[in-house]
């Protein structure tokens, strides 16, 4: 059986005009997926004040992916990246799962100095 590439999609999200987070977000989720040997990587970016999910253009633009087969799984930083309200979180996951997207949550697998 043949080693199948895993396609990823990098959300992060700060506020307006916060770039260092951004980027901060960015350079870690790139380093993780550089570790586990996931090469194919696309990164969507917003920053916006909004905390709903329906005023992000570049999370719905991912959505919109998913539901297209483009993506195998979705890495975030945090789940507050997705959303600061359960409702919403539990909305999105459950869509990445009915189109068979798999989430890592960042924070949640890599904490400690092992992965920075």
């Amino acid at each position: 059986m043949e080693n199948q590439e895993i396609r990823a999609a990098i959300y992060c999200r700060t506020t307006a005009n916060n770039y260092i987070n951004l980027y901060d977000q960015q350079q870690k989720l790139k380093k993780y997926t550089n570790k586990m040997g996931i090469t194919q990587i696309e990164i969507f970016q917003d920053m916006v004040n909004s905390q709903s999910f329906k005023n992000r253009p570049a999370l719905n633009q991912l959505l919109q992916l998913t539901y297209e087969k483009q993506f195998d799984v979705v890495i975030i930083d945090s789940l507050s990246r997705i959303s600061r309200y359960v409702k919403e979180c539990e909305k999105i996951c459950n869509e990445l799962y009915k189109n068979n997207v798999t989430l890592i949550v960042h924070d949640l697998i890599c904490g400690g100095s092992l992965y920075e």
